[in-house]
């Protein structure tokens, strides 16, 4: 009696087990669409999340114009290595243009974080061009243009051979500015996030 209570025993927990392994691969498509679900909108916040933060390092900055640019890089590449720990790929391209009404010039500075290598080519309202080739990954370029304070700008950027976007920048005549061109590729599990814009502003 004591083995065959044994027996009983053992068979309900192998029936147990076993119904249990057929109910968890019965389910398994949709826990692993539940978990691909979570991770693309976890990816999703952390994007938005970035294109949100990047430009409040320009608002934190305002009152330190000649380190706007630094403290962009700097805080694109922490984004990049925390992305990274996350198994994240982070590319990031910035251009800025930092306009002096004393000097009658534009800085422009392109922020390579994409990865790679790249050459890049700017041209401002068709009339001035500068390029630079190999700007290394984690590095940038500086270059600077003649202006009329007061007038419109548009600053055309190609890298690699292929066009980029324009950057319109306003200048005035008692008024130094900067604009920020961002753009943000955030390359996840499923999805590639991506997004362009640029941030104007009046400097004290």
């Amino acid at each position: 009696m004591k083995n065959k209570g044994q027996m009983f025993l053992i068979s309900a927990v192998v029936i147990i087990v076993v119904l249990i392994l057929l109910k968890v691969s019965y389910n398994l498509p949709d826990i692993l669409e539940r978990k691909k679900e979570m991770e693309t909108r976890f990816e999703n916040e952390f994007f938005t999340n970035i294109a949100d933060e990047l430009p409040h390092v320009i608002d934190v900055s305002y009152h330190q114009s000649k380190n706007i640019t630094r403290n962009v890089f700097n805080f694109a590449n922490f984004t990049r290595k925390t992305m990274n720990e996350r198994l994240m790929d982070f590319e990031f391209l910035y251009i800025s243009s930092l306009t002096s009404i004393n000097n009658s010039n534009m800085n422009v500075t392109v922020v390579n974080l994409l990865n790679r290598n790249i050459n890049v080519t700017i041209n401002l309202n068709d009339s001035q061009t500068d390029s630079q080739n190999n700007i290394s990954d984690s590095s940038d370029w500086s270059t600077i243009f003649n202006i009329n304070p007061g007038q419109g700008y548009t600053l055309s950027i190609y890298y690699n051979n292929m066009y980029e976007g324009n950057v319109t920048i306003p200048t005035y005549a008692s008024k130094d500015t900067y604009v920020g061109f961002f753009d943000i590729n955030l390359i996840g599990s499923q999805t590639t996030y991506k997004n362009k814009f640029q941030e104007s502003y009046t400097l004290p």
